[in-house]
């Protein structure tokens, strides 16, 4: 991410920093072997999201890292990181342990378009569908 006044920072450092008045000038996406999946729960398709999820995996430093972000919530976004080992081997069941896991590393707000409760059991569900359909890619190539 750069800032006007802040300069380039890493987008961990970008979600957790304290709200101010500097102005987002661009978003640096580096060119790296990576896959995203991304979606979001709304209520209608032109309201704000109830929950948005986006799952990222790639190499980092030669290891696999899996980026998680929930947002939408109705907090800042989060972001976690993971050495999760997934392959096109994992069975369902580890997969939905790991969504299960992400999910619960969140924390959620309660506001009109829904309940804590009800936005932590969307991440589950997207976080699981998002690891799944990344997977099952890789399994036909």
């Amino acid at each position: 991410m750069e800032l006007y006044n802040g300069g380039t920072i890493r987008l961990a450092e970008f979600v957790s920093h304290r709200p101010d008045n500097d102005i987002l000038v661009s978003v640096i996406i580096r060119k790296r072997e990576r896959k995203i999946r991304y979606a979001s729960v709304r209520r209608t398709a032109t309201d704000f999201p109830v929950l948005a999820c986006a799952v990222v995996t790639g190499l980092l430093h030669g290891e696999e890292c899996w980026y998680v972000s929930a947002g939408a919530r109705p907090m800042r976004a989060s972001l976690l990181e993971k050495g999760w080992k997934i392959s096109s081997d994992t069975d369902a069941e580890q997969i939905a342990a790991y969504a299960k896991e992400a999910a619960e590393e969140s924390s959620y707000g309660s506001n009109m378009r829904g309940s804590a409760g009800y936005r932590r059991h969307l991440a589950e569900v997207l976080i699981r569908r998002a690891i799944t359909s990344i997977v099952s890619e890789e399994a036909e190539i």
